[in-house]
């Protein structure tokens, strides 16, 4: 397991910043409200101007979310390919990318997004697993998410995982 300080050394200086207490709502105006992230509140619909990158996507079920919550998607990576049906249906112009080994195909210019945004492979750090942890096959590509982080160096950063972690 890896302290807030050791994952922060990982990511480098700066990245890793603390969300909470930063970013309340604050009242804009009567029926408008703003969380001070480009998210705003009108009229009770949420209308963003934040991006995201999906990684690990899976058939879009944090994507989905986010949307929901008033951010578009602007790529997503997932390496299975009934998945990446999925994800082409219900997200037809949003770019995608096949493996996270690989991504992003270039500098990483061309892919900057406000927040990446995925769940990495749990397999080796579940409770239900057989322990490898992060040095696992599969969970193992956290790295490969942290070195993502550092290329695009977004804004924000979800991950989700297992509680094994």
């Amino acid at each position: 397991m890896y302290s807030t300080a050791e994952i922060q050394g990982l990511l480098g200086p700066g990245t890793l910043q603390s969300f909470m207490g930063r970013h309340q709502r604050q009242e804009t105006s009567v029926g408008e409200q703003s969380l001070g992230l480009g998210v705003d509140f009108q009229g009770g619909r949420m209308k963003s101007s934040l991006t995201f990158g999906s990684l690990f996507s899976g058939i879009g079920g944090m994507d989905l979310g986010l949307e929901q919550a008033g951010l578009q998607c602007r790529w997503q990576v997932e390496i299975n390919e009934y998945a990446c049906r999925v994800l082409a249906k219900h997200w037809p112009s949003v770019r995608r990318h096949g493996d996270v080994r690989t991504f992003p195909p270039d500098d990483g210019l061309s892919w900057g997004v406000d927040l990446i945004a995925g769940g990495f492979p749990c397999q080796d750090i579940s409770l239900a697993g057989k322990g490898a942890g992060l040095d696992g096959v599969q969970s193992s590509l956290w790295f490969e998410f942290i070195r993502i982080i550092r290329v695009i160096r977004p804004r924000y950063v979800l991950v989700e995982n297992s509680p094994g972690l």
